[in-house]
């Protein structure tokens, strides 16, 4: 009797397992096998036994070998040695191609924290909310709700992902337009899109994109992400277009334009000051032009900080009278090296134009160890002058470069000044007038890095077209003869002649100082 409950008891224990696993989602256990196969592949079952008790005590009295009692560190050491070449292997591929995809070493990326459990758990009320919102048709109440919980909970895969899926809904609805046909005909989609259902579709895919960094096996992201993506790259590439057109414009304005010789010096000290303020440097832009055109200094600020202003524009003349002069040649990792070496010249002369020997941390970022930014700074001088980085647009490889050399972090002092400067050495030899990160929009700069960091260099790619469209609109209204930035009777860039990397001849920075001389002392002025 006894025995025949038992098979009862066995065949009700296997129905409910066999339950259990139907009705459980899928979802649950994609992620249980990944994480189980991810923590296999991190195990390191040999030093697990040359660690273990047993294992020492026959290795003392068979083979009768002096072992010490720390020898059992050795497991860590083994551990630690295989996690470090793993991420390295992770920085190189990194380094040495044009972006990272989405399913790369996601746990190397620096993804956002999560504040608390309680956060958590405010996160998916207020997402429980939102659903119940849309149901009925309030799309911006359900939009903050999701924005409040995003925040909260940054790395919510559910929560990006139904976030993204909203402003997507919107930007269908703006102005009567549907995305229905948008894969149809892509570009007469594009160009009928207003400028606020484009901004709604690109912040639409970048949330996808996050979705799927924070969870790789979310389906419904990765749906949404590949119908988005083709539409949002389509979107990108328009933008460069328009800014190429605005170039072409400029070239067709002469050098004598006093307006535009006027807006070239001014911009050089804008150069100068917002490099310096982003970076904490507390001279005001008048400050910063009297100091650089009178060599005299500045009552109430400290000669570091005006040290730094001389060492930015010792650089700027390196990039004019070197760097972008005569034949143009590859781009090595000495002029980098001599480009810093002037940033920090009046600053730190021990630290100008060395690599770091020593490890540093920037916010939740751990850039790369001392011990292999050699080869990583060799590996970003090869990527630089590839074919593949020659065939980007030159925005974007600007960007790029900009990216990965702040993500190194191959200097002690000088990484964030030092690699805007080489970002406009790139958009100078297209034939691109160098753009100015603002102090203002210091906020959003860090948040395209962090973005990169995490997986997404789109945004940061996005800003610094911004910026250099924005210096090419102010060259053009200052120009005597240009009439409408966004006109429609505009030239190509075909018309005016190719902008791509290296081949139109290079823009110099305009202000070009010289040298006076005065008895021994120097006066320096500007043209």
């Amino acid at each position: 009797m006894n025995l025949r409950n038992d098979r009862y008891l066995l065949w009700y224990l296997t129905l409910f397992m066999l339950a259990f696993t139907l009705l459980c989602p899928y979802s649950f256990w994609s992620k249980l096998c990944s994480g189980f196969i991810e923590y296999i592949k991190l195990a390191n079952f040999k030093s697990l036994i040359k660690s273990s008790t047993i294992y020492i005590i026959i290795q003392k009295c068979v083979w009768g070998s002096s072992i010490s009692d720390f020898s059992s560190l050795g497991c860590f050491k083994e551990q630690q040695s295989d996690d470090y070449a793993s991420r390295y292997g992770y920085m190189h591929s990194l380094i040495s191609s044009q972006q990272r995809r989405i399913s790369d070493n996601i746990r190397f990326a620096d993804l956002d924290r999560v504040k608390s459990r309680s956060a958590q758990k405010e996160a998916e009320k207020s997402m429980l909310l939102a659903v119940k919102h849309q149901a009925v048709g309030r799309q911006e109440m359900a939009l903050k709700l999701l924005r409040h919980a995003a925040k909260l909970d940054p790395r919510n895969s559910e929560i990006l992902n139904l976030l993204g899926e909203t402003f997507e809904k919107l930007s269908s609805t703006i102005g009567g337009k549907k995305l229905d046909n948008a894969l149809l005909n892509p570009d007469d989609f594009i160009k009928s899109l207003s400028p606020e259902q484009a901004h709604n579709l690109v912040k639409a895919e970048g949330l996808y994109t996050k979705a799927l960094i924070s969870d790789p096996l979310n389906i419904r992201a990765i749906s949404n992400q590949k119908r988005m993506g083709s539409i949002v790259k389509e979107i990108d590439q328009q933008r460069f277009r328009e800014i190429d057109s605005k170039v072409a414009r400029f070239y067709l304005v002469p050098d004598s334009d006093p307006g535009l010789k006027k807006v070239k010096v001014e911009h050089y000290f804008l150069h100068i000051y917002h490099s310096n303020a982003i970076e904490g440097n507390t001279l005001s832009l008048a400050q910063t032009r009297a100091l650089l055109e009178t060599r005299l200094a500045v009552g109430g600020k400290s000669m570091q900080e005006q040290n730094e202003v001389l060492g930015l524009d010792a650089a700027f003349k390196y990039l004019n009278n070197t760097l972008l002069t005569g034949t143009l040649t590859r781009i090595s990792l000495k002029d980098i090296l001599e480009v810093h070496r002037r940033v920090l010249s009046f600053v730190d002369i021990s630290e100008a134009g060395r690599l770091r020997t020593t490890q540093v941390f920037v916010g939740d970022h751990t850039p790369p160890p001392a011990s292999i930014l050699p080869e990583l700074m060799e590996e970003l001088i090869d990527w630089i002058n590839s074919e593949e980085a020659l065939a980007l647009h030159p925005i974007e490889l600007a960007a790029l470069i900009h990216w990965k050399l702040v993500y190194i972090h191959p200097f002690y002092d000088g990484n964030g000044r030092t690699a805007r400067l080489v970002m406009n050495l790139i958009l100078m030899r297209a034939g691109y007038p160098p753009a100015i990160v603002r102090k203002e929009d210091r906020a959003t700069y860090y948040e395209g890095l962090k973005s990169a960091n995490s997986g997404d260099v789109r945004p940061f790619i996005r800003f610094i077209a911004d910026c250099a469209e924005t210096a090419i609109d102010e060259y053009l209204r200052a120009s005597e003869k240009t009439i409408i930035v966004d006109g429609t009777n505009r030239p190509t860039v075909t018309q005016v002649g190719s902008l791509m990397p290296y081949t139109a001849p290079p823009l110099h920075f305009p202000w070009l100082p010289y040298e006076q001389s005065s008895g021994r002392s120097h006066v320096i002025y500007s043209n």
